[in-house]
């Protein structure tokens, strides 16, 4: 495994592969009120980055409290 959740809640409702490395995962977080559509981000396994929103990137190792910083921006 490349990348897993530490918290349970989090799940990919879509995964679309790109490329032999290259993944675009629509994630969303139980309950999902805060983004109930949520969240897409592009990884990049071979380089262990993901991209979000604008182009931004982030070590895999990252990936878990950006996307919960996100939610709280969502409120």
């Amino acid at each position: 495994m490349v990348f897993g959740f530490e918290d349970p809640l989090w799940s990919a409702d879509l995964s679309t592969w790109l490329s032999p490395t290259r993944v675009e995962l629509k994630l969303r977080k139980y309950p999902g009120h805060r983004a109930p559509l949520g969240l897409t981000m592009i990884v990049e396994y071979a380089l262990r980055i993901a991209e979000y929103g604008d182009g931004s990137h982030i070590e895999l190792a990252r990936l878990e409290s950006t996307l919960e910083g996100m939610l709280d921006l969502l409120g």
